[in-house]
């Protein structure tokens, strides 16, 4: 079925702008997530990264594949990162997507270079 859908959106022309649509919504929703994890609304934002895991992955992949979303994609690697790569113990799979969109990156930015300190200063795994 999933297939049969992605078939259909490319024949319409369509599915790069709907695919970048679908990152900015999950970059949004990791940014809520990031920036509200100390308001009186944490824990219904936590939540919902988690809940949305495959969607945030192909947002990322999006990002990975597509020329001019590096940018993107290291924002939503860097506001899922604490909540979800760290805290869930998925640190590897985290500093995995980091090092990819950061290897398309070109352009020095600020972005750039938290996920570079991020992608250094991270331990591989949670030692608790």
């Amino acid at each position: 079925m999933r297939e049969f859908g992605q078939e259909r959106l490319q024949e319409s022309g369509e599915d790069t702008v709907l695919r970048r649509r679908h990152r900015g919504w999950h970059e949004q929703l990791a940014r809520q997530a990031d920036t509200g994890w100390l308001a009186p609304q944490a824990a219904a934002l936590a939540v919902r990264p988690f809940r949305e895991r495959a969607n945030v992955q192909a947002a990322q992949d999006f990002c990975q594949a597509e020329p001019g979303e590096a940018e993107a994609g290291l924002r939503i690697a860097l506001h899922v990162w604490p909540l979800y790569y760290w805290n869930a113990g998925h640190v590897s799979e985290g500093r995995y997507r980091l090092g990819r969109v950061l290897a398309r990156a070109g352009e020095p930015t600020v972005w750039r270079a938290q996920g570079c300190c991020w992608a250094v200063s991270w331990p591989h795994e949670r030692a608790w």
